[in-house]
């Protein structure tokens, strides 16, 4: 009876918690992927707002200029 009982757990093609790890590790390697997924979405987020600020700054750096240039009169 005992026998039964620990072969029921520990049976290596589908005991307890063999299928408890099978369940386990599929649910890991569902998570990696979301997480390679969801690093992909965010590195092309950066990638975009790193793009913005960079003309943003061009632009501040232009409305700079013609405001010294206004303010020495040359207009």
């Amino acid at each position: 009876v005992v026998g039964t009982v620990t072969d029921r757990y520990t049976n290596t093609s589908n005991g307890v918690f063999t299928n408890r790890k099978r369940g386990l590790d599929s649910t890991v390697k569902n998570l990696d992927e979301q997480a390679a997924r969801l690093q992909l979405r965010i590195d092309g987020f950066r990638e975009n707002l790193i793009q913005q600020f960079t003309a943003m700054e061009q632009v501040v750096s232009q409305l700079k200029a013609t405001g010294n240039y206004l303010a020495q009169g040359g207009f």
